[in-house]
């Protein structure tokens, strides 16, 4: 337990350590999880979007449930450790900010013990997010009245996506009144999708 606590914050994470390390949290955790999956709910440290009555939200919730009432600590902290891999530095990943995408806005979500260093840690990855998204700095951005051009054709006149990008080609997508064609079909498909996605 030593050689990692130095890397917890603060008494009350390595009070919950010992619980999840201790026989009694193991033997409650294999009786209802041994058989169950839950490496997708580890890796987004909650429990992942399954339908409420699902078999598998049924074995976790029991778990926490068990856990809960033998060792007295919430149902939230007893499914925290449950998602949590069984060594004492893993258990950082609590303080990492959560980071997703919410139409076109990027969500990051912190703990009461994360810190500027655990932001910048994962920055590249906002900024990756970002980019997809075709964020102000995005240099991959070449016109969006292209993609507009692009969707009125494709969604209101349903036409396929080859025939748009053909009528592009040839200078004669209706509309568009831009730059020559510089995109290849695969990236003209690839640009349009990253304006429109998340609309």
């Amino acid at each position: 337990m030593k050689r990692y606590s130095d890397d917890l914050r603060g008494n009350r994470d390595i009070f919950l350590i010992n619980i999840m390390q201790s026989p009694e949290f193991q033997a409650i955790r294999k009786k209802h999880l041994e058989h169950v999956f839950t490496g997708i709910d580890v890796l987004l440290r909650e429990v992942a979007d399954w339908p409420d009555d699902s078999e598998h939200k049924q074995k976790i919730a029991a778990c926490a449930r068990e856990i809960s009432d033998m060792f007295k600590i919430s149902e939230r902290n007893a499914t925290d450790l449950i998602l949590t891999p069984n060594n004492g530095i893993s258990f950082r990943m609590r303080y990492s900010p959560k980071v997703s995408r919410d139409g076109d806005e990027i969500v990051i979500r912190i703990g009461q013990k994360t810190t500027r260093a655990d932001i910048d840690s994962i920055w590249k990855h906002v900024k990756g997010l970002q980019k997809k998204m075709g964020g102000s700095g995005n240099k991959a951005s070449i016109n969006p009245e292209l993609a507009f051009c692009i969707h009125r054709q494709h969604v209101l006149s349903e036409r396929k996506m080859a025939e748009i990008f053909n009528d592009y080609a040839h200078k004669r997508l209706e509309g568009y009144e831009g730059k020559s064609p510089t995109l290849g079909e695969n990236d003209f498909r690839k640009y349009y999708k990253s304006i429109v996605e998340g609309l």
